[in-house]
Order: C-alpha cells, then structure tokens, then sequence
C-alpha cells in the first residue's frame, strides 16, 4: 500500500513541477504590467532575488525538519496566493509582496521536490530513473 501511495505522490511531484515552470512565466509576465518603468521591475527583481537565497537555508531545515511533502505542500499554497496580490493590488509594494511570496513559497518547494521525488524512487526500487523521470518533469514546465 505505501508502494503505491508514493508512486501516486511521485506523479503529483512531477505535475507540480511542470505547473512551477509554468507559473514562473506568467508571473514575469504579469509582473511588468504593474509598474510602468523598468526600474521598479528591476528593484523588485533584486529584492526577491536576495530574500529567494536568504530563505534557501531556513526552508530546507524546515523540509528536513518537518518533511519533503509538508515543504512542497506549504510552498504550492504560499506560492498560490501570490497571482492575487498581483490582481488586488496592482501597486509596487503589491507586485513586491506577490513576488516575494511566489519566490518564497518556491524555497520551500526547491530542494524538497528533488528529495522526494528521490525518496519515493527509491521506495519503489526504481532510483536508477531518477534523473529519468526529473528531465520529463522539467520537460512539462518548459511546455507548460
């Protein structure tokens, strides 16, 4: 029964991953429609990038800590609110905001969906098609 419950959360990984790639794309595109210059995009830009890398150390503890699915699980649902910012508050500091939770629920989901999916291939004796099924993940998010 576990057998199959991973195998079933390793397909949920991976449809994740591609709508990752995805969302990443649409954000940038409806980011630069907030401000009406580069250089709020640009400062936006900067400060996501900077707290993105600050977070990497934090959420990873907290993946280990707490477990894989729990950080992935958290991240979608921090990311997922993020479109809405963008939506309700179309100003710089909401376009900041929407960022800064998009990139930061993507921290959580970084290293965790790796690890997991790396987990629950080896739970099914299959690791040897990690990097298999990883580059068919991606493959989804560049098609969308």
């Amino acid at each position: 029964m576990a057998k199959a419950q991973n195998a079933y959360n390793g397909k949920t990984i991976a449809l994740l991953i591609g709508i990752k790639g995805f969302m990443t794309r649409s954000v940038s595109l409806v980011g630069t429609n907030i401000p009406k210059s580069a250089e709020p995009v640009t400062r936006i830009a900067v400060i996501t990038s900077v707290v993105t890398v600050l977070l990497q150390l934090p959420t990873g503890y907290i993946a280990d800590k707490l477990g894989n699915k729990f950080a992935i699980m958290l991240g979608a649902v921090i990311s997922a609110i993020s479109p809405l910012l963008y939506i309700f508050s179309p100003t710089f500091v909401g376009g900041l905001v929407a960022s800064l939770l998009f990139f930061g629920g993507y921290a959580f989901q970084s290293g965790a969906i790796e690890a997991f999916m790396h987990d629950t291939l080896v739970a099914l004796g299959k690791e040897q098609e990690y990097s298999k099924v990883m580059g068919r993940a991606q493959s989804y998010g560049l098609i969308g």
